[in-house]
């Protein structure tokens, strides 16, 4: 793969996941950790976005931090993700809130997208949940989840917030945050995240029983733009959901 500065152009990587629920299969591209800004090359976005749609999915999903330590580039936000040829939704990230949620919340929606404040919708036939971020404490698990009876898909910036959601009937809940560290050594990184940070989940697949977490590296960065190991892959996750009898 080519690179735009320290990055990896993206790639698809795609996951296959039963869902219990009656309907038809349902293909879901996964974008996180976006990072509008004067790191993160405005190519390398483009370029995610590309991927995305190459996947011809049935629904979109973004978790969070579009932006990284500036307003400036809040504007690029509808540009870019206006170009995403189906349904969107979103949640934010801790930076959308620490830079001006309003601002990025007002330019998802210019580009199209779905923007869920603690609050469910029905797309697809799939009932998804989103919490705002949980890391800024602007999450409410009991208002996204007020009315809601079946299992569902939940969307959260931050993957602490897991837990929460699978006591609610989450089975899948799509997260970021991390970068997978940025710097990944097996060895390592996820020592230092949980024992000195006091996160648990870094990267890739966890599961709890029957509900399951993804925590997607993302795609651009809010610091320096270099990615090592593990922290270079997964940046466009494809899930497809197929209907099974039970969760599995």
């Amino acid at each position: 793969m080519g690179r735009t500065l320290g990055f990896r152009h993206p790639i698809a990587e795609r996951f296959v996941i039963p869902w219990f629920h009656d309907g038809h299969a349902v293909r879901i591209a996964h974008l996180t950790d976006l990072h509008f800004g004067l790191v993160t090359p405005l190519d390398l976005l483009r370029a995610a976005v590309r991927v995305a749609n190459e996947s011809e999915p049935d629904l979109v999903v973004l978790t969070g931090d579009y932006v990284a330590r500036g307003r400036g580039a809040i504007r690029h936000i509808p540009h870019v993700l206006g170009e995403l040829n189906a349904p969107t939704v979103a949640v934010l990230g801790n930076h959308d809130h620490w830079v001006d949620a309003h601002a990025v919340t007002n330019a998802l929606e210019a580009a199209g997208v779905e923007v869920l404040t603690n609050r469910s919708i029905v797309k697809n036939g799939i009932r998804i949940v989103g919490i705002d971020d949980f890391g800024t404490d602007n999450h409410d698990v009991a208002a996204a989840v007020d009315g809601v009876d079946e299992p569902f898909l939940a969307l959260s910036h931050n993957p602490m917030a897991a837990p929460l959601l699978w006591e609610q009937g989450a089975q899948l809940v799509l997260s970021g945050h991390t970068h997978a560290g940025q710097v990944h050594h097996p060895a390592v990184t996820p020592q230092v995240w949980e024992k000195v940070l006091g996160e648990r989940y870094l990267a890739g697949w966890y599961r709890e029983g029957d509900a399951r977490l993804y925590v997607n590296p993302g795609v651009g960065s809010s610091t320096f733009p270099w990615r090592f190991g593990q922290a270079t892959h997964r940046r466009v996750a494809v899930h497809e959901l197929e209907p099974a009898a039970e969760p599995g």
